[in-house]
């Protein structure tokens, strides 16, 4: 659009210098530029004209080859919006076991990069053109079409006949559980995963429609922000059915008797993991044999039930053993609720009966 008000200017400037300093009818003038932004100079006898008349037509000429590209680019630009579909299209149809992502928000692009890491071919449907993500996931070379998924056409384009899995990945939860009602429909035994914002409504659909995942990512981001903020050993975490999982780095000083362990003590007394040790220096030996012991000046890295890496961290001098975290469970937050839900109700009935 800026360029198009350039070029309008242009040609006014154009018109009222020759109609002033060449003495030339309005009308005239204007009708000698739009000719000359053809390229037909021969109307006017630039040798007998002002300094400024020249300079005026040089620039028309440059306008006349900025006209031009723009042309061309708007129609380079066409065809490509036209043809690219159509060839995403039919790589798709050639794909087989892929996995059709729906949805290319923040989310959908990181799960895009995870199925790549996986060595997974995967299919993305998107219905905004111009969204955030579009350029970079064709920059990766993955196919991507336009549409709205919900309708069975869009997946049957993305190749579900042949695809082992469909992600629903949106913004919007009714839109996810339309995705995989589709999908379903046009394919009973294909797998299909869900993200969903209402934990409760994850929950039964599952139950409910043998979908396999819904995951809640507001349930999923929970618990890693919950013991962050209380044990700034922990990474990362999970559950793992009703058990807190977390994947924890601290330091091991010199002297510590953490030394004198090895991985497969750790795993025996504890039920941990060791993932890696760092030393100083910033060398990662990661997945350390049973028999390595934990060598002392270095950061150690444990995945675990979340009151046994506390235990272990206790036992050897990492933290003070006053200082561990009590983490209950599910069923033991119910039950401390239902207990003093009861203990509150005695306590109105007997002082009603005073």
């Amino acid at each position: 659009m800026k360029a198009v008000l350039a070029i309008v200017a242009v040609v006014l400037v154009a018109t009222v210098i020759l109609s002033v300093r060449e003495s030339i009818f309005p009308p005239r003038a204007f009708m000698l530029v739009v000719l000359m932004l053809g390229g037909n100079h021969s109307l006017l006898d630039l040798e007998t004209r002002a300094t400024d008349t020249q300079v005026m037509v040089t620039i028309i000429s440059l306008v006349r080859i900025l006209i031009m590209a723009l042309a061309a680019a708007t129609i380079l630009d066409f065809i490509l919006r036209q043809r690219l579909p159509m060839l995403y299209t039919r790589r798709s149809k050639r794909m087989q076991n892929h996995v059709i992502l729906c949805g290319l928000g923040t989310v959908g692009y990181r799960v895009a990069g995870e199925l790549q890491r996986f060595d997974t071919e995967v299919t993305v449907v998107e219905q905004d053109p111009a969204g955030t993500f579009v350029a970079a996931i064709r920059e990766q070379g993955i196919p991507i079409l336009f549409g709205d998924a919900r309708h069975t056409d869009v997946l049957i384009k993305a190749g579900i006949e042949r695809a082992v899995a469909v992600i629903a990945c949106t913004d919007d939860d009714m839109t996810n559980f339309e995705i995989a009602l589709d999908a379903r429909e046009v394919r009973p035994d294909i797998r299909v995963v869900l993200r969903l914002f209402d934990q409760s409504l994850a929950s039964k659909i599952t139950n409910s429609f043998a979908i396999e995942a819904a995951f809640s990512a507001s349930a999923l981001a929970a618990p890693a922000f919950a013991a962050a903020a209380v044990d700034p050993s922990v990474r990362d975490s999970f559950y793992v059915g009703d058990v807190l999982f977390v994947h924890s780095t601290f330091w091991v000083p010199e002297g510590s008797p953490l030394t004198r362990e090895s991985a497969w003590d750790l795993r025996g007394k504890y039920d941990v993991n060791t993932l890696s040790f760092t030393d100083e220096s910033g060398v990662v030996t990661w997945h350390p044999g049973p028999t390595v012991h934990v060598p002392a000046e270095s950061m150690l890295a444990v995945v675990g039930p979340y009151e046994q890496v506390q235990h272990l961290q206790a036992d050897h001098g990492i933290i003070d053993p006053a200082a561990r975290v009590k983490h209950s469970s599910a069923e033991e937050t119910s039950s401390a609720e239902e207990t003093s839900s009861a203990e509150e109700t005695s306590s109105a009935e007997t002082q009603q009966s005073a």
